[in-house]
């Protein structure tokens, strides 16, 4: 031990013999490891113990720099070129996930005194700090894109995933390889909202952005003998130009009808020239302008709609006639309203919308519309979930997940899989309703200078989901691991 005042005196106790150079040394916070990198193109991990060689980790470049976090869980690692590594030490040191930066080669990272943020530099003009906390880091994808991420969307067999930004910019990726494939890009139009929405059967994507509307066919592989086959796969079927923006969009089940929003909401026939066959709502008792977000029920049965950003209306569609389509009821609110979705259909006449918007509140609406139902009960607010801030977009699994995006950052996940018991809330015991406001998870990423803009669950998963933020980063999170933990603490019954 060095005490104040006297000189160290200090002697070699092992002398390790590497393949190369070597250009960084970091001790792990607990002393039982040293970490070596450096021009042998390796991560080298000695056990302190007996200064043996415990793990070799392949790079395909120098390792120059190497940052353990304080709390020893993770050890970020670069050199060469514009990647930062994450490597999990609880997982023999695999790499969970990669910073990109831009601009040249990173240098040097360090952490907080918290593990809550790590800060990169290196071969550029600028300092990156990530939000890297242990409790929040993604298993699963992660991309940055310069500008803001406005709309992601999963192909319905899962293989592809469409992601928009703030200059137009819309990329489809393979999602299936363990990093992105590019597939297609395309530029839409700037000047507003997006949303990106893929037809049930896979065979169409439709892309809003500002003023300008696109149709593309994802299936295409032109004509035999006359065109060559084409590797991306995407044509443009349609395109639609218009004075003023373009507001939601939203598919029917059966993938027959678009409802496309502006000034109004107009209902296309795809398989009609995409000709307008109705517009709602043409008897103007209630103002159905701005629609901000459009969804038809899982079983295609139902169709609601939020116009003049405050009134959610909720149309029967059963018809195959969009002419029979007959207005259920509407209902004002004094806040905007700006996102809603349908949980999974499970017994007919009985479906839950979700809603929230400026009030920082996510209600869960009931609607009735099997015969027994009269005028006066169609539909009952059965559960209201407070949030910190304004809420920007809303999406519900399968198995009865929500996922809640707000103006903070935060993606808020509740276990409302109750609902799909077939029976009325009405109809259900208290500690039913508890646990669906009890169970949840939230993933938080640049909290407060960030705004979770578009969340989209993978449809072959009830465990990952994609995430987008104003932050320009877009990752698909996998909730494997968490969710085998939450079933494991909620096996007890209540009393």
């Amino acid at each position: 031990m060095i005490r104040p005042g006297e000189a160290p005196a200090l002697s070699p106790i092992q002398d390790i013999q590497l393949e190369d150079n070597i250009l960084d040394i970091q001790w792990s916070p607990d002393g039982k490891f040293l970490y070596t990198g450096g021009e042998d193109y390796s991560i080298t991990i000695l056990d302190t113990a007996k200064y043996s060689i415990l793990h070799r980790i392949g790079r395909d470049r120098w390792v120059t720099f190497l940052a353990p976090s304080h709390e020893g869980s993770y050890l970020a690692a670069g050199g060469g070129s514009s990647q930062v590594s994450l490597l999990d030490v609880s997982m023999k040191w695999n790499e969970v996930t990669s910073l990109p930066v831009w601009g040249g080669m990173a240098l040097s990272a360090k952490w907080h005194p918290t593990d809550v943020y790590l800060a990169i530099c290196g071969q550029f003009n600028n300092v990156v700090v990530y939000e890297s906390s242990c409790r929040r880091l993604p298993k699963g994808k992660c991309l940055r894109s310069k500008s803001s991420i406005l709309a992601v969307e999963f192909s319905p067999d899962g293989k592809m995933i469409a992601v928009g930004n703030e200059t137009g910019l819309v990329t489809f990726f393979d999602a299936l390889p363990q990093t992105f494939v590019t597939l297609y890009e395309t530029v839409i139009g700037t000047g507003g909202d997006m949303a990106i929405k893929w037809c049930p059967n896979g065979k169409c994507v439709a892309i809003t952005s500002g003023s300008t509307f696109v149709l593309l066919d994802a299936s295409y592989s032109g004509k035999a003998g006359t065109h060559p086959q084409s590797s991306a796969r995407f044509l443009v079927r349609k395109v639609i130009q218009s004075g003023i923006s373009f507001t939601s969009l939203a598919f029917s089940r059966n993938g027959k009808f678009l409802a496309l929003s502006a000034d109004q909401t107009r209902m296309l026939d795809l398989k009609n020239g995409c000709s307008c066959v109705r517009s709602l709502d043409q008897s103007n008792i209630i103002d159905q302008s701005n629609v901000v977000s459009s969804a038809w029920s899982d079983d295609g049965s139902v169709f609601a709609m939020v116009g003049g950003r405050s009134t959610l209306s909720i149309y029967d569609v059963n018809s195959s006639s969009p002419e029979k389509w007959e207005r259920l009821f509407s209902i004002s609110f004094k806040e905007t309203i700006t996102s809603l979705c349908w949980g999974p259909s499970v017994k007919k006449g009985l479906q839950y919308l979700a809603f929230g918007g400026e009030n920082k509140t996510v209600a869960i609406l009931e609607v009735r519309t099997h015969e027994q139902v009269t005028a006066h009960n169609q539909w009952e607010t059965v559960l209201q979930i407070p949030c910190n801030s304004n809420i920007n977009d809303l999406c519900w699994n399968n198995k009865g997940m929500l996922c809640i995006g707000d103006d903070d950052g935060s993606a808020s996940l509740v276990d409302l899989s109750y609902l799909k018991s077939g029976k009325a809330v009405s109809e259900m015991n208290y500690n039913w309703q508890r646990q669906g406001i009890i169970s949840t998870t939230k993933i938080t990423r640049n909290f407060g200078r960030n705004a979770i803009t578009s969340l989209c669950w993978l449809p072959s998963s009830t465990n990952q989901i994609a995430i987008g933020g104003s932050d320009g980063i877009f990752e698909i999170v996998d909730l494997s691991e968490h969710n085998q933990q939450l079933e494991t603490t909620c096996t007890g019954t209540s009393e």
